[in-house]
């Protein structure tokens, strides 16, 4: 069965009042709780460039929680580069990334790295998306599966994804933002064979914010049929509303919901 993992910050208090962002004064905190939630996983965000994951004690320490929980690191996503995207970084910047992301998958077992192509790191011109796909290109030297999250067009994340330098790369589907965007899921059908990855949230039409599962248009259930013939997809990640202050509320209900939908609460964690 798919394994089930969430987004790092939805366990814990807000931080500086952004909605998601790495929980610096309690990420150790969210394994335990995310095993007691009967989680298989989470994955991790890196939201400045002093994350834990770039410094090797610190690696250590997220091995040991990950054994004593027995959960996994189903993903790891760049939500920093959202914000200053690659085609702005330096050549060095991009170099030192690579080299900390290699040694944290030399050092972890990390199924998927995912880069956001997105909002404001979006490709709007052919001078950065030769920048980004030069950029993936190179961490295909990384062990871990390599994907984009983005709000490109399905025809154009297509187009993007059959560049030879894309080849093995991957798409995160965002079922909550493509259904926002106005996509509907069969229009990725072409894109089946690459979809690596899927972040279970839902949304109101035309932009409207993050909302409980089942109060928005996303297409939940049918992403949730459609996940077990995904050859490329080994986990999906709850991205869920969180509350300021009823969040682990939030991320139970929002676990029991996915769990009934993939055929009752009787999920088995693997």
């Amino acid at each position: 069965m798919v394994k089930i993992s969430i987004v790092q910050g939805r366990l814990s208090e807000p931080v500086a009042g952004h909605y998601q962002h790495f929980p610096i004064c309690s990420w150790q905190d969210e394994f335990r709780i995310a095993a007691e939630l009967g989680l298989d996983g989470i994955e991790w965000i890196i939201s400045d460039f002093s994350n834990p994951l770039f410094n090797q004690e610190s690696r250590a320490e997220i091995k040991k929680l990950l054994n004593s929980c027995s959960l996994c690191l189903t993903s790891v996503s760049l939500d920093f580069l959202m914000h200053t995207p690659v085609y702005r970084l330096q050549a060095d910047a991009q170099d030192w990334i690579q080299k900390q992301l290699a040694a944290a998958t030399s050092d972890l077992d990390i199924a998927r790295i995912s880069l956001p192509v997105e909002e404001s790191s979006t490709l709007v011109n052919q001078e950065q998306t030769r920048i980004v796909s030069d950029f993936l290109s190179r961490m295909k030297q990384i062990r871990s599966a390599i994907c984009i999250e983005t709000d490109l067009s399905p025809e154009n994340a297509l187009r993007f994804l059959s560049r030879t330098v894309c080849d093995d790369i991957g798409i995160l589907l965002d079922i909550g933002n493509l259904a926002s965007l106005g996509y509907k899921l069969e229009q990725y059908a072409p894109l089946k064979d690459r979809i690596y990855g899927m972040h279970i949230k839902d949304r109101g039409a035309l932009f409207a914010a993050n909302c409980r599962y089942g109060d928005g248009i996303a297409e939940i259930k049918a992403a949730l049929d459609w996940v077990q013939t995904l050859p490329r997809l080994s986990s999906i990640t709850l991205q869920s509303y969180r509350s300021p202050d009823r969040y682990l509320e939030d991320a139970a209900y929002a676990i029991q919901y996915v769990k009934n939908l993939l055929g009752g609460s009787d999920h088995e964690r693997s």
